[in-house]
């Protein structure tokens, strides 16, 4: 089995010397990298303007589908009842409403920890692979 796969490469790998053998050895025009380089790198300034582009329209659609679905809510729930808010709280939701904030604010600071732990981690490994 063995033997006979080798066989085959082995054809393989003389049918692609004899097709590769017949070609004429070309040189390449002059000027063709530099040109290919000036391609390439303004292909590269296209995809950067069209990322660009489609940041801002997916931007402003999100900005537009909040602004509309805030719009729609005051227009549902009636303007004048929109803007009458009543803040008074028994002792059961001011409570909750505390502990809430006790745990927004533990998470705040779990997020902070691990943004500054993350830097210097990045700062301090990247020196070292350097």
């Amino acid at each position: 089995m063995r033997n006979l796969e080798n066989r085959n490469t082995q054809n393989g790998d003389e049918q692609l010397k004899m097709l590769f053998g017949n070609l004429k050895d070309e040189r390449l025009p002059e000027g063709f990298r530099q040109r290919m380089m000036s391609r390439i790198e303004k292909e590269a300034v296209r995809k950067s303007r069209r990322q660009l582009v489609w940041n801002y329209v997916v931007m402003i659609a999100a900005s537009l589908s909040m602004i509309g679905t805030a719009i729609a809510c005051v227009w549902y729930y009636d303007l004048e009842s929109a803007f009458r808010l009543d803040l008074t709280m028994t002792y059961q939701e001011k409570s909750l409403f505390v502990l809430c904030m006790e745990a927004g604010g533990i998470v705040l600071l779990l997020l902070w920890a691990d943004y500054r732990f993350r830097a210097w981690y990045k700062k301090r490994h990247s020196l070292t692979d350097q």
